[in-house]
């Protein structure tokens, strides 16, 4: 009789064991399942959205070598007008000239994408146009070098996880010189060198005394009703590459971001 209870008893053990297994490789498989199918949910937006990007960025850079081809045009008229004015000796015309197209002309205006050219991985180069463009319209001081072509990222990153990186450091800087005011500046730099792309883009910022180490956590923010995730957000997009070195640094006024990788 006790051999029997016990059996039993063995065997309602292993019942219980195998179920909790099954339950337990259910549960795995259901978060398999859900994490692939969100993935792939991101990806398609990722696509559609990088695809909206080239799109609004080839339209950019069209209007601007448009607008260049015209500024040539104009500059060649105003000269042609500047010499009749000469001819007949009126001196007012030739300075109300020279002061139109002072104005006209004026550099700041016709945005230049010079060294953005030397950027010919396409989904880089629309992120910099973007970013760039919103940076000119939102009136902040900015510069961009690029002097040495970056012609492709390298194909083992994802480069959704590079693009995003990018983006979101920029919305940081753009959002904190959109507070500053008058003396917000943005400075990018992207250099390559010995197969190794670097990335700097740094940005004027009002708090100096902040710790790197509080801005990763997660719901870290200065602002107020702001989620705080954009440091936390790049360390866990940049966590699955172990050759990618990011970082940040706070001094005289200026917050740096760097970014290294393999190219």
């Amino acid at each position: 009789m006790y051999s029997i209870l016990h059996r039993i008893m063995d065997l309602t053990i292993l019942a219980y064991t195998i179920a909790i297994i099954i339950i337990i490789g259910q549960l795995i498989f259901s978060l398999y399942i859900y994490n692939s199918s969100k993935k792939i949910r991101q990806d398609k937006l990722s696509l559609q959205q990088i695809k909206d990007l080239k799109i609004y960025t080839q339209q950019l850079e069209s209007s601007q070598r448009s607008l260049r081809k015209f500024k040539h045009d104009y500059q060649n008229m105003l000269l042609s007008l500047k010499l009749s004015a000469k001819k007949s000796h009126d001196k007012e015309l030739i300075d109300k000239l020279a002061e139109y197209s002072s104005k006209t002309l004026e550099d700041k205006v016709l945005w230049q994408f010079n060294d953005v050219d030397n950027i010919k991985d396409e989904l880089l180069k629309s992120l910099f146009i973007s970013k760039l463009n919103r940076i000119f319209q939102d009136n902040i001081q900015y510069s961009f070098e690029c002097r040495n072509v970056i012609d492709s990222l390298s194909n083992k990153y994802n480069a959704f996880d590079i693009i995003r990186i990018l983006g979101i450091t920029y919305d940081n800087a753009i959002e904190e010189s959109l507070e500053l005011g008058d003396e917000a500046r943005i400075d990018t730099m992207v250099y390559r060198e010995n197969g190794e792309l670097e990335i700097e883009i740094k940005n004027r910022c009002r708090i100096t005394d902040l710790i790197i180490q509080d801005m990763r956590k997660s719901g870290f923010t200065t602002k107020k009703n702001h989620d705080g995730l954009g440091l936390a957000n790049i360390e866990e997009l940049s966590q699955p590459y172990n050759d990618i070195f990011i970082n940040y640094q706070i001094k005289d006024g200026w917050f740096t971001f760097l970014m290294v990788m393999s190219i």
